[in-house]
């Protein structure tokens, strides 16, 4: 589910994220769906606090926008939270504010939660430490929702394959990750017990968005590439339209949930 990078390289990856922010709109939005099964689920009513771990440019918490009083985003990397505030300030949003600080700092007397929120940062931390910081700083029957975003490269089409390839022969790596389910990571903690949904939508992709979402990943950034980013570009996208002449990248978006409450 998610992620790239194993679990002991925050530092790394704050590194790797540099000039990646203003990729980020590539990134298909979280379902609504999604965001309304987490929200019926702890029955939220506009009232508390709520936490995104590794926030990002806001792309989990922005979508629970109007369902809390206070809404907090964390993350190390600077530029992505001055993306996030900006966001927020052009569609005049007063219940948001963007701090940097580390998952491993927490709790950073930010206050107790109705919802703790990650997106694909969950496997940019270290999970089993970071899961029993938040338990703490959950409100009773509070919940902790991990959201794992659809990614491009999962799946047997041949762009999809082209793309893989591609990346590969650029990075030297292969696209994803051995992880355990986090599922199994919450089962252990003091939580105990989890639910997991997923969530699909059918999607377009242009050329030019899949090669925007890479760049916004650690492993693609702009900040791994330095001055090859254009040639990477140019090259992902020639191999995309050799496989689909016309543009158009048809796609199921999975995007999975995996909610845990406290009692």
């Amino acid at each position: 589910m998610g992620g790239m990078m194993p679990d002991n390289r925050q530092e790394q990856v704050s590194d790797s994220f540099a000039d990646a922010a203003r990729f980020y709109h590539h990134r298909p939005a979280y379902p609504a769906a999604a965001i309304q099964w987490i929200a019926d689920q702890l029955h939220l009513d506009g009232r508390g606090m709520m936490l995104d771990v590794g926030c990002g440019t806001g792309h989990v918490c922005l979508r629970f926008t109007g369902k809390f009083a206070r809404i907090i985003g964390i993350d190390p990397s600077e530029p992505m939270l001055a993306e996030a505030a900006s966001i927020a300030s052009r569609r005049r949003l007063t219940e948001f504010e963007f701090r940097q600080l580390k998952a491993e700092d927490l709790p950073g007397g930010l206050g107790l939660f109705r919802l703790i929120t990650f997106g694909a940062s969950f496997h940019r931390v270290n999970r089993e430490h970071v899961t029993e910081l938040v338990y703490g700083m959950l409100e009773p029957q509070g919940g902790l929702a991990l959201l794992f975003p659809p990614v491009p490269w999962r799946g047997e089409s041949s762009w999809k394959a082209a793309l893989r390839r591609t990346v590969k022969e650029w990075m030297g790596m292969t696209l994803g990750g051995p992880f355990e389910p986090s599922q199994n990571v919450v089962g252990r903690s003091s939580f105990g017990t989890c639910e997991v949904r997923s969530f699909q939508e059918d999607h377009v992709w242009s050329a030019g968005e899949l090669v925007g979402f890479l760049l916004s990943t650690s492993l693609c950034s702009p900040g791994i590439l330095g001055s090859r980013t254009h040639e990477f570009e140019k090259d992902l996208a020639a191999a995309l339209l050799r496989c689909h002449p016309d543009g158009r990248f048809h796609d199921v978006l999975d995007t999975t949930v995996v909610l845990s409450r406290k009692p």
